[in-house]
């Protein structure tokens, strides 16, 4: 279980990305990729949450 928050943050920072990389326009984010920023950090922190609680 030690390795699986820093595999986590590693994995979900690179769907972030790829992701979110065409949603900006110059250096700043639509608003299309503001709302996908906020669903992927909804959906990482319930998969974390679950981890922790039902992985012991």
């Amino acid at each position: 279980m030690e390795w699986f928050f820093p595999v986590m943050f590693l994995v979900s920072f690179a769907v972030v990305y790829v992701s979110l990389r065409k949603d900006t326009k110059g250096n700043s984010m639509t608003k299309k990729g503001f709302y996908k920023l906020l669903a992927f950090l909804v959906v990482i922190f319930l998969i974390s949450f679950g981890a922790a609680y039902f992985i012991q």
